[in-house]
């Protein structure tokens, strides 16, 4: 369960790797509107500058914290497709500790082409259906 305190040290810990690799992040959704969430929490992703942010950079930041990516940004969508959705905003599910992080990424145009797709060589962390 994510409650408002383990998402604010959390989404702190991220803003300190995030730093000096040119994003922000900030805390979201459900943690923040009622103080917590069995289901996840929102952390929003975005660029310092958006000349030299890059989602590799935003991947290892995650990665320096302990999370673990599951789904991909594509992947999420075809979830959504499924479900009769046509939301085509960024977002991405991550792991940390059994505990998921839907992280969203403002911005999402200038990530996309050719490089938007072979920019996750990391692949997905964790198989998981539940996203």
């Amino acid at each position: 369960m994510w409650t408002l305190i383990s998402a604010l040290a959390f989404v702190r810990q991220l803003e300190d790797a995030c730093a000096s690799r040119g994003w922000h992040v900030a805390l979201g959704g459900g943690v923040m509107k009622s103080g917590a969430s069995d289901h996840d929490v929102d952390v929003i992703a975005y660029p310092h500058c958006s000349q030299t942010s890059t989602i590799s950079n935003l991947h290892a930041a995650m990665r320096q914290v302990g999370a673990e990516r599951s789904a991909s940004v594509e992947r999420v969508q075809e979830h959504w497709r499924k479900k009769g959705s046509v939301d085509e905003k960024y977002v991405e599910a991550w792991w940390l500790d059994e505990q998921r992080i839907d992280l969203i990424v403002m911005q999402p145009d200038r990530y996309k082409g050719p490089q938007y797709r072979l920019g996750y060589a990391d692949g997905d962390a964790r198989a998981r259906e539940d996203h």
